[in-house]
This record gives structure tokens, C-alpha cells and sequence, in this order.
């Protein structure tokens, strides 16, 4: 199985309104995706402290409410594969990132939660080192 350099967990949110009135207009709505602070990360942990990522038990908690709970081998496809699907439309380079999927409890986030905790595998693929200047 290839192995990319590091996991985390991220939160990849979605401008509902934003992409309910871009899809009635018939536009995209990748705008409804691409806003500030729309897909926060948690840090990093290098591939070798993750063990198998195909059976991460991953849960987002606001306000101490579990909103998701889901596992990595519940996915419908495994790391490896959406790794490999990705690349055949893609070059994916040093310090890409690949989010993966959200489990089933996605719902509606206000202003007043104040706290959560990370949902989603997020993979990036491993930092080559430079080659020395000449």
C-alpha cells in the first residue's frame, strides 16, 4: 500500500445557502467551498505514528456533542485506492493534501459553538527533501 508522508483531520465546510443559489442559477458553486476558514486542519502526525488508516476511529464533538463518529474502514474506498483514483487525474506533489470523505451527521454549524473537535482524513503526501545547491 503506498503510504503518504502524514495524516490529520480536517473540517470541510460548505456555504449551504451560498451553493443552494449557485446551483439554482446553474453556475458552479465552488465558491460555497473556497472561503476563509473553510477547511481547518488539525496537526499533522507522521504516517509511521498512524499504524493502519484504514481503521481510524475519527469523531467531531461542538460543545462536548458528538455531531459525527465514523472510522476510516467504514469508507468506500481505502486510502490506497482514492490515492491512486486521485493521481490519474492529478499530479500530486510534495506537501499536497487529499481530504478523503466525511462520515454520515454532517448538519448545520452557527456562531455560538464554540468548540470542536476534528472529523475527516485528510493525507499529504510526504515532504522530499531538496536536492544541495550546486
Amino acid at each position: 500500500m503506498t503510504r503518504w508522508g502524514e495524516y490529520a483531520v480536517g473540517l470541510d465546510l460548505t456555504l449551504r445557502d451560498v451553493q443552494s443559489a449557485q446551483k439554482e442559477k446553474g453556475l458552479p458553486w465552488e465558491i460555497a467551498k473556497a472561503f476563509d476558514t473553510a477547511c481547518p486542519l488539525s496537526a499533522f502526525v507522521a504516517a509511521d505514528q498512524v499504524g493502519d488508516p484504514q481503521r481510524l476511529q475519527i469523531k467531531l464533538t461542538v460543545n462536548e456533542t458528538v455531531r459525527q463518529d465514523g472510522n476510516t474502514a467504514d469508507m468506500m474506498r481505502s486510502v490506497a485506492e482514492l490515492i491512486a483514483a486521485a493521481s490519474t487525474y492529478f499530479t500530486l506533489e510534495d506537501g499536497d493534501i487529499l481530504l478523503t470523505g466525511t462520515p454520515s451527521g454532517v448538519g448545520r454549524i452557527s456562531r455560538i459553538m464554540t468548540g470542536y473537535a476534528w472529523s475527516g482524513l485528510v493525507t499529504r503526501s510526504p515532504k522530499r527533501s531538496s536536492p544541495a545547491p550546486s
